[in-house]
């Protein structure tokens, strides 16, 4: 009669042989709750993956040019960790030299615009505004000739021990004479 109640029950008993060796009683019900406690976890992390992915591709940030200008907030973070790993690697490589940072920084533009910023107030030392470009999604599919579209950029103030951060981005109209204007984000 034990024995049968024993397989009706809905969780295992411990049975005398199992009780007479300690290390396999433990270990079983600490695999059991283990796994379990395991599938809990990769269950709660798949839905939380779920919904990162679902808002976080869906984020778009509005600037305020001469038009209503959206960008891709995924492709503007790319943009920031591209240009910290540049800064990164060229500091190292440099020792902090200026001259030798703007000829190994190649890939982005040096930034001489001082925005925001008083004359007077120097920047510290080992930081630098950098620039990249950017295009607006709407630029993607957008008809115009190159030539007339104006051009964003992604202005961030990289240093010492940090990441670039952003500060601004600006629009500027094709042509050597054109004037940069800052965006303000909507």
């Amino acid at each position: 009669m034990s024995d049968i109640r024993h397989e009706v029950g809905n969780h295992q008993q411990p049975t005398s042989a199992t009780i007479a060796n300690p290390k396999t009683f433990s270990t079983t019900r600490f695999h059991h709750s283990f796994f379990e406690s395991k599938m809990q976890r990769i269950h709660s992390f798949l839905i939380l993956a779920l919904f990162f992915i679902v808002f976080a591709a869906a984020e778009n940030v509005e600037y305020k040019c001469s038009t209503k200008v959206t960008f891709d907030g995924d492709k503007m973070q790319k943009k920031l960790k591209q240009m910290t790993s540049y800064y990164q690697a060229t500091s190292i490589r440099c020792k902090r030299h200026r001259p030798c940072i703007r000829k190994k920084l190649l890939k982005l533009k040096w930034h001489l615009v001082k925005w925001k910023r008083a004359l007077y107030i120097p920047l510290p030392e080992g930081t630098f505004d950098l620039s990249v470009e950017m295009k607006p999604l709407e630029d993607e599919s957008n008809k115009t000739p190159r030539r007339h579209r104006n051009i964003y950029q992604i202005v961030a103030r990289c240093s010492k021990g940090t990441i670039c951060d952003i500060m601004h981005v600006t629009e500027k109209p094709r042509g050597n004479t054109a004037q940069e204007t800052i965006c303000s984000k909507i």
